[in-house]
């Protein structure tokens, strides 16, 4: 099947080329979003415990996770080019404002998916069986992957006259945080690992490096008492 130079734009539908090395580069700045996201998250819950500024953070949260989904997709496509020896990956509907709209409700998912496993690796490694708190983060993570299409409209489309932003029940401050510090954590090992010049095969396996982490210690700081 050809596939469209990243510079044409014959048709929005065509499936373009991209080189690695720019790939590489994209990589980090998606990386470099998601670690803004998630740290703008946290200063609206260190400055206020108040509805409002959960809310916001939430909004950013939001955010951040559907950068994560995009960064995850693009990794297991370079993956796939790394293990084929590929100098470029293929993205189909790059220029598609239609088939992006289309995958946006469901890409998100890909890094709930995400966080969903390194609550279940860090409950494990905090003791027997599940402990409360990583139960509780694991149920909100449920509620979002079923809402994310829902809350992904209300926080990239803002109508504050019509207080479309607000969603039906705004997570606990303590989910939001601990959202907003997994991911920060995966933006900045994927960050360093593309800067040291690690394989996409080493960077997908992120999930076992942020788990290898001191599980309390992780709870302890990312976790705050809610309101």
């Amino acid at each position: 099947m050809k596939a469209q130079s990243v510079h044409s734009r014959r048709s929005r539908s065509e499936p373009v080329v991209i080189p690695v090395t720019i790939v590489r580069e994209g990589c980090t700045k998606i990386a470099e979003n998601i670690y803004e996201l998630s740290d703008h998250a946290n200063r609206f819950l260190d400055v206020s415990e108040d509805i409002i500024s959960r809310r916001i953070a939430c909004i950013l949260v939001i955010h951040a996770i559907d950068e994560a989904g995009k960064l995850i997709e693009i990794m297991r496509k370079m993956v796939a080019a790394e293990r084929d020896h590929e100098s470029a990956i293929s993205v189909e509907g790059f220029y598609s404002h239609k088939m992006k709209g289309l995958e946006a409700g469901t890409i998100g998912l890909l890094a709930i998916d995400w966080l969903d496993k390194i609550a279940t690796q860090l409950g494990a490694a905090a003791g027997a069986g599940q402990p409360a708190p990583f139960m509780e983060y694991r149920a909100h993570l449920e509620r979002l992957h079923q809402d994310f299409p829902y809350e992904r409209e209300h926080a990239l489309y803002v109508n504050l006259a019509a207080e479309k932003w607000l969603t039906p029940e705004t997570p606990e401050m303590s989910d939001i945080a601990f959202d907003a510090y997994l991911l920060g954590s995966l933006a900045l090992l994927v960050q360093y690992g593309i800067t040291t010049g690690a394989s996409f095969a080493d960077l997908s396996d992120i999930a076992r490096q942020v788990s290898s982490l001191d599980a309390k210690q992780l709870a302890d700081k990312s976790r705050k008492k809610d309101p």
